[in-house]
């Protein structure tokens, strides 16, 4: 039940007009169904959608006997593809932290850089 997509075929394929149709091809969709295989379990997959190649993916209509999708999940709800992002903010406190620390950090290379270049000609550096 995740996305579909169909490959035009063209005339550089290897295999092209063995078997190929450009016309009337037409597929229909199956979806396990769960209620389906109790009832009769060489009849568990049912028609949810039509592919045509004129229209492309189609709603059921009356005339293809169609079955609602389902889905499964717990909720009977689509899957996501991927997990979802989660994104957690850093507490106030842990900011104010880690802010004091970047400005020692700061402070400190400022010191050692003026003390590095107040001796630059003392025999400590050197």
């Amino acid at each position: 039940t995740g996305y579909i997509d169909f490959e035009q075929s063209d005339i550089s394929k290897l295999y092209y007009s063995r078997g190929d149709r450009e016309v009337g091809v037409e597929y229909k969709i199956m979806n396990f169904n769960y209620d389906a295989y109790k009832s009769n379990s060489s009849n568990s997959y049912v028609q949810v959608l039509h592919w045509s190649r004129l229209n492309g993916i189609q709603n059921c209509s009356s005339e293809w006997n169609c079955s609602d999708i389902i889905y499964n999940s717990k909720d009977n709800q689509q899957v996501a593809e991927s997990k979802p992002t989660i994104i957690t903010t850093m507490p106030s406190s842990g900011v104010i932290i880690l802010s004091l620390l970047f400005a020692i950090i700061v402070v400190l290379v400022i010191i050692f850089t003026g003390l590095v270049i107040k001796h630059y000609n003392s025999k400590l550096v050197k």
